[in-house]
């Protein structure tokens, strides 16, 4: 004879019950907001290199920091500015603060330039 499963009453019913199901558990929390550059579709190289961009260092020194040669960061330069739109550096800059980007500050060391 098949058993039927029992019925909780709402007062049984508590968050994280193994065996509540999703409606016992109430609404699903709203989702989380999507990184800047989940939202500009970025690869992981391409982050870094948009992370450099703010600092106006030349291709070549860009390259240093990464350890990857200047070629590469030009080629991924090119897909950035593609994948945002952006004609140029300074406008992927106003780009990337718009879709959420915050740089990492870092202390200075003291001293100019």
């Amino acid at each position: 004879m098949p058993t039927e499963k029992a019925r909780r009453s709402p007062a049984e019913v508590q968050k994280g019950t193994p065996g509540a199901s999703a409606w016992d558990r109430g609404p699903a929390p709203p989702p989380k907001p999507l990184e800047w550059h989940h939202r500009l579709a970025l690869s992981g190289r391409e982050r870094d290199i948009c992370e450099l961009v703010p600092t106006r260092l030349s291709y070549k020194e860009m390259a240093r920091i990464l350890g990857i040669s200047e070629s590469t960061v030009k080629t991924n330069m090119r897909r950035i500015l593609l994948k945002t739109g952006t004609a140029n550096r300074y406008a992927l800059i106003s780009a990337l603060y718009a879709a959420g980007f915050a740089p990492q500050l870092k202390a200075s060391r003291g001293g100019s330039r």
